[in-house]
């Protein structure tokens, strides 16, 4: 196997930094989200007029959706 050049190593490590910095903030959002959901149902319900199998299945995708 090839031992990486200074420069891949350079990139590598940008690569690393904001791969870490996406995932952490896209977690934080996630479960600042999720953790006002409750409040917002209602609110939901009443903008966009879904029944509760309707929005069910909208939390259902969107927990498939976080667990790909």
């Amino acid at each position: 196997m090839k031992t990486p050049t200074t420069q891949e190593l350079i990139r590598l490590g940008r690569w690393r930094t904001s791969t870490f910095w996406v995932k952490l903030v896209g977690y934080e959002g996630y479960y600042l989200i999720r953790g006002n959901l409750v409040v917002t149902i209602p609110l939901l319900n009443d903008t966009f007029h879904f029944t509760n199998s309707q929005f069910g299945i909208v939390m259902t995708f969107s927990e498939l959706e976080f667990t790909l």
